[in-house]
């Protein structure tokens, strides 16, 4: 397991929180799918799925250890609309 920075947030109150690495295994095999992470002095701070489907990109519901992290991830897709339902962001992009 990855050691993850303290704080309130989603991720460490998430329910996958602990669990061992090889749980995380299924993503692997998901080509439409990356892990946008975010780091500090080695503890994970982030993470958030992103998606890749014919010309959407989906940046999943982020996973944060404090609440300023958000807004890191956010600049990160600066310019894209965010859901007004959710933490995600739907990020338009071209076909290849």
């Amino acid at each position: 397991n990855e050691e993850l920075a303290e704080g309130d947030g989603s991720l460490n109150n998430s329910c996958m929180k602990g669990e061992d690495k090889d749980f995380f295994d299924i993503y692997k095999h998901c080509k439409d799918l990356k892990i946008l992470t975010l780091w500090k002095d080695q503890l994970l701070c982030g993470r958030a799925l992103v998606w890749s489907i014919k010309d959407i990109t989906l940046m999943d519901r982020v996973y944060i250890a404090k609440e300023h992290y958000y807004e890191l991830f956010f600049k990160y897709v600066s310019g894209y609309e965010k859901k007004a339902d959710s933490n995600a962001i739907a990020i338009p992009c071209h076909k290849e």
